[in-house]
């Protein structure tokens, strides 16, 4: 598997369970949303967050997950990245906000 944004072999995930954020870029076509929903259906959760907006030609969508299984993050991203329509798929895990000292 790899990540999108620097063409590297992503680091095996744990299975421990995390936040994640997870960006595709799709053909713009009505049925592009659904395409992009049915792979997290069949994962059986639910999105936190999703957004999605038309940014020129392609279908921007933006998924943040919370707590979500590293095995099924995943299998979601493989899943993204086998639609024909797809050109592109961006995934982080996102840590939480170091906290600083208390004086």
């Amino acid at each position: 598997m790899y990540n999108d944004e620097d063409d590297t072999p992503a680091a095996p995930v744990s299975d421990a369970h995390g936040d994640w954020r997870i960006e595709v870029s799709i053909d713009c076509h009505p049925a592009a949303i659904s395409r992009v929903l049915d792979p997290i259906v069949r994962q059986g959760v639910v999105p936190r967050r999703l957004v999605a907006e038309i940014v020129g030609d392609d279908i921007f969508v933006m998924l943040e997950f919370a707590a979500l299984d590293g095995q099924k993050a995943e299998r979601i991203i493989a899943l993204f990245q086998t639609l024909p329509s797809v050109s592109s798929v961006t995934w982080r895990r996102l840590h939480p906000p170091e906290l600083g000292e208390i004086a």
